[in-house]
């Protein structure tokens, strides 16, 4: 897969000569990418497909949450639970 780097500072998130990798498809809309560090999981949010994904390499696509209320923004509160940004209801909530 292509890319076209836009900043140096990829370089403190993306070892420079990393291979990207496609490793699934047939989401309309992610957004809200978090990284969990003790599960090796990225959580992410597919805004038009209503629904919050965790995917790691060990376990893979899993759904954390249906009708998800267009949730776009995800973030860890201090007790490590996700907070995400409903756009739907223009609300916070935790899963």
């Amino acid at each position: 897969m292509k890319f076209a780097v836009e900043s140096a500072g990829i370089d403190g998130v993306v070892q420079p000569g990393a291979c990207i990798e496609l490793v699934k498809t047939g989401f309309d809309f992610t957004e809200g990418p978090i990284w969990h560090s003790g599960e090796q999981s990225l959580i992410f949010s597919d805004i038009l497909g209503n629904s919050i994904y965790s995917w790691s390499e060990a376990a893979g696509l899993k759904t954390l949450r249906l009708n998800s209320y267009m949730a776009n923004g995800n973030a860890y509160d201090q007790q490590g639970h996700v907070v995400t940004c409903e756009h739907a209801t223009s609300r916070l909530t935790r899963t």
